[in-house]
């Protein structure tokens, strides 16, 4: 993704990603940025990136990258389309 080729990121519709995208009332958050880590603490890196909207999938499908990954995904998985990276740190 830091590299800008992956440019959406598919995310299933859990629990979890529910109560981060949705108030109790059931009004959905805005938005500007994405924040990626992988893994946890500080010291772990770590990109910024604007988010320009979010659309569920209308139907499922394969996405495959020039480094040989493939994500797959789902009809009524959640896309959020990403834009320009805005920060990063503890890359290597």
């Amino acid at each position: 993704m830091v590299t800008g080729e992956k440019q959406i990121e598919y995310r299933n519709p859990s629990a979890w990603l529910m109560a981060r995208m949705y108030d109790t009332n059931r009004t959905r958050k805005a938005y500007t940025h994405v924040r990626f880590v992988n893994g946890y603490g500080r010291d772990k890196p770590f990109f910024v990136a604007k988010l320009n909207y979010i659309e569920l999938a209308m139907k499922g499908g394969i996405v495959k990258f020039s480094n040989g990954l493939e994500v797959s995904y789902k009809q009524d998985d959640w896309l959020f389309h990403l834009g320009d990276i805005t920060e990063t740190g503890n890359l290597k």
